[in-house]
């Protein structure tokens, strides 16, 4: 898909983060407000969508981490059937950062299982 390019005033008031409002004081725009119009040019279907709209969380904590990024593109890219760049080590490269990933999780649930057990 493509983007619709924005003008020059469209394009200022775009990268604006705060808005000024009468009072003098400044609120924050949510960062997937600043960019619906790039947002919202995307495709329902666009494989990318929804990596994107992950990325524009305003609260860091919600975004995901590069190495996430990594495998769900690295996924994407497998299911569109794009070739890697000449990385033979790429397959290998993935299912490792997958595993570890799983692995991390699967920790993750288990300390919440336990958790839950010792509140009953």
């Amino acid at each position: 898909a493509t983007l619709r390019r924005k003008g020059p005033s469209e394009h200022v008031m775009a990268m604006e983060r705060y808005v000024q409002l009468a009072n003098g004081s400044r609120q924050e725009i949510p960062e997937i407000e600043r960019r619906k119009d790039d947002y919202d040019a995307l495709a329902a279907d666009h494989p990318l969508k929804n990596i994107i709209r992950r990325c524009l969380e305003n609260d860091k904590r919600l975004r995901p981490t590069a190495a996430h990024l990594h495998v769900e593109l690295l996924g994407i890219a497998e299911r569109l059937a794009i070739p890697h760049q000449e990385n033979k080590d790429h397959t290998a490269c993935y299912l490792a950062e997958k595993e570890r990933l799983l692995s991390q999780k699967e920790r993750q649930l288990t300390e919440n299982e336990e958790q839950l057990a010792e509140k009953d």
